[in-house]
């Protein structure tokens, strides 16, 4: 299976940080980051050439294979030759590998049971039965599990330090099941289509336009979102759907992120200074996160931008003794080009580790400090360069175009202080309605008793009034869900480390997590508050979770981190089967796939898209043109136009009238125009049908949607 090759990379990259003689958790972690440098970085030299195609990645792919493994070869030929590095055993070495490929075969004998194929345009590969394909996902099984037991036995862990306190049973117990729920995650992410609102206006619909153009450089769109935007998590996903024909992969992008995240953390709360107890603590605390579980089977990007701030977290110095050095330097500048090309707030949260960075930088190298800092920036811009330079060239900014609107207009102490209190209300929207209002109310209180309106539109986005009941409503939602026990936790550790001494001489700790509070504070500075806030900050809190292990670690509280490790796993498990857009229970019985993309709008939608796409299919329009207004669920209309034996036609978006019209032919004459209206309103609908010329007359109509055939 050609989409298995992305995932083989992954593997060998972790292979070199292994022979390199690092850890498990500290291979993953290089592993990722240079995975996602080098889908930032292929993307936009394939895109050069229109090459983003299945026999253009298939040839990328295999050629950054072949050079992996030749490095792993090359290195553990001369492994016995370093001395500063304990070379990497060969069990080990056959054990961790082992276990890999047999992931990566059930996930092949999952894909021959669904009917994907890697061989395009989408063939079905009839060659395999079901029996193949049972055959492979139970041959997969015993190979990772056969080699789960060989990391155990041949303690493949080698190349992490040696800790004192051995784990108890409890925690192993706490640690499998982590793993369970991750389990539950990815049979959610492979069960359900991508179904979130932004997903099928812009995250997805994007990946379509590029499939379809074979590169990721700017279209006409009704839609700026869909080029200004920060792409790398869609570059992620573009790989993996041109490879396997499906977008059966897309929710996997954000899933091993939040596994990456995981790692991550507990990896910081170690280098805060934690022992292995705190360490697995702050990876429950992690994973048990409510927003984190529901956005880690979506199509979005936020936990993706958490895992580079991660990574960012994992090198960034913190005090003078921290090494600083050219390789370091590099690395950083590769992470945080990673983070802003993945989602603008990455601005704000990175901004307090940059700046720790360059004290410490000049502090540390005095005059010869400008090549330390001049390493991360062109590095930083290497990353970055193609997709805002794009947008300098077309929108005459760099930045999203609307970017400005989640900015508060009064920037100042009262957006600081009323947006930290609204945000941290917005958390503590459970456990019931009635705590809800009363926190809702003592919000507004505090604001009447400061003459501030809580719902001022200067640092309120888009309208949306100040709510918390609506916070407990949305519980289970991947746009709201309120983190309110992990934000209780974050204060209790914040109170315990400003009142015991102990912890305040902790150096590492107190500079960490003083500098996580400066991102808080910088996003409550900067940014309005927002009804899906919660979202936004799930970096943030994720960031907060080593600081909060290792607080707790400190105090003498060895059961009792136990027994709160317990609790955590308990009281995550409703989020894990209860996702309101995509329930574990829905995976079973006649789940129809077709129609998930429609869980975020009204149900009754499946039915006209359907109707039309069928329609165009059966017509044989070679050349569809889309008429719509700013925010239309486009993907659902290109998935089901993915219909087997069927030439899909040619679809872009005409008579654009938004900045992106210079990269239009406005005197193009599809076989068909398709108006997407929004369904009910009839001022909108009334302004795109008189778009249509009268060279084409009325066809079908159903829903949102009107089509109009040429004469």
């Amino acid at each position: 299976m050609a989409v298995l090759l992305p995932f083989l990379a992954l593997v060998l990259f972790y292979c070199v940080g292994r022979l390199r003689g690092h850890g498990v958790r500290l291979s993953a972690m290089i592993a990722l980051g240079v995975f996602g440098a080098v889908v930032a970085l292929g993307t936009e030299f394939l895109s050069l050439f229109s090459a983003v195609t299945f026999g253009g990645l298939m040839v990328f792919w295999s050629i950054v294979v072949l050079v992996s493994v030749a490095l792993c070869i090359k290195m553990r030929a001369s492994a016995g030759d370093r001395q500063h590095h304990e070379p990497w055993p060969l069990p080990a070495t056959f054990a961790e590998v082992l276990t890999v490929c047999g992931i990566l075969v059930v996930f092949g004998g999952l894909a021959t049971f669904f009917g994907i194929s890697s061989i395009p345009p989408r063939e079905v590969m009839k060659s395999f039965s079901a029996v193949t394909s049972g055959g492979l996902m139970v041959f997969g099984s015993v190979l990772a599990f056969v080699g789960a037991v060989l990391c155990i036995k041949t303690k493949a862990g080698v190349g992490e330090p040696k800790e004192d306190e051995p784990l108890s049973w409890m925690v192993l117990v706490v640690i499998t099941v982590v793993l369970i729920f991750f389990g539950i995650l990815c049979w959610i992410a492979w069960s359900f289509a991508p179904n979130t609102w932004d997903s099928m206006t812009y995250h997805m619909s994007r990946v379509a336009h590029w499939e379809q153009y074979g590169s990721v450089h700017p279209y006409a769109t009704h839609n700026l979102v869909q080029i200004n935007m920060s792409p790398l998590a869609e570059y992620v996903i573009l790989h993996l759907q041109v490879l396997s024909g499906t977008d059966r992969f897309a929710n996997f992008v954000q899933l091993f992120a939040a596994f990456g995240s995981v790692l991550g953390v507990s990896l910081i709360t170690k280098r805060l200074g934690a022992n292995r107890r705190g360490q697995v603590l702050a990876a429950v605390l992690c994973a048990t996160l409510p927003m984190g579980i529901m956005q880690a089977t979506s199509t979005q990007n936020d936990y993706v931008l958490a895992l580079w701030l991660v990574l960012i977290a994992c090198w960034a110095p913190l005090t003078r003794a921290d090494a600083i050095d050219m390789r370091l330097a590099g690395w950083l500048g590769v992470v945080l080009g990673l983070a802003v090309l993945t989602k603008g707030p990455a601005f704000i949260y990175a901004t307090p580790f940059v700046l720790l960075f360059v004290v410490l930088a000049v502090l540390k190298k005095r005059w010869h400090s400008w090549k330390v800092l001049l390493i991360p920036t062109l590095t930083c811009l290497l990353i970055i360069f193609g997709h805002y330079f794009r947008n300098y060239e077309l929108l005459d900014s760099p930045l999203a175009v609307r970017s400005g609107h989640y900015s508060n207009e009064p920037l100042g102490l009262h957006p600081l202080v009323s947006n930290l209190v609204r945000n941290t209300a917005m958390h503590l929207s459970l456990p019931s309605a009635d705590f809800a209002d009363r926190v809702e109310g003592g919000t507004i209180w505090f604001h009447n008793l400061l003459g501030w309106d809580v719902h001022d539109p200067s640092m309120t986005f888009g309208g949306f009034p100040f709510s918390v009941s609506k916070m407990h409503i949305a519980w289970n939602s991947e746009d709201a869900a309120p983190n309110p026990v992990h934000t209780v936790l974050i204060g209790l550790a914040w109170l315990c480390a400003l009142s015991i001494r102990r912890i305040r001489r902790l150096k590492p700790l107190m500079i960490y997590g003083l500098v996580v509070v400066v991102a808080i504070g910088l996003y409550c500075f900067l940014m309005k508050w927002q009804i899906w806030g919660s979202r936004l900050q799930l970096s943030l809190f994720i960031l907060s979770m080593p600081f909060v292990a290792t607080v707790f670690t400190v105090l003498p509280l060895r059961r009792l981190i136990t027994v709160l490790m317990i609790a955590m796993l308990i009281y995550a498990f409703p989020w894990h089967v209860h996702n309101r857009t995509r329930p574990l229970p829905d995976t079973v019985g006649n789940h129809v796939r077709e129609q998930d993309y429609f869980r975020t709008q009204h149900p009754s939608l499946f039915h006209p898209y359907r109707d039309v796409t069928n329609l165009i299919l059966n017509k044989g329009y070679a050349h569809v043109g889309i008429i719509g207004f700013y925010k239309i669920g486009e993907y659902p209309l290109w998935a089901l136009l993915r219909q087997d034996g069927k030439v899909e036609p040619w679809i872009e978006h005409i008579w654009v009238e938004n900045q992106s019209r210079v990269l239009s032919d406005q005197s193009s004459e599809p076989d068909a125009i398709l108006v997407f209206t929004k369904h009910g309103n009839e001022k909108i609908t009334s302004v795109l049908k008189s778009r249509v010329p009268e060279s084409y007359v009325p066809q079908w109509e159903g829903g949102p949607f009107f089509l109009y055939e040429k004469r």
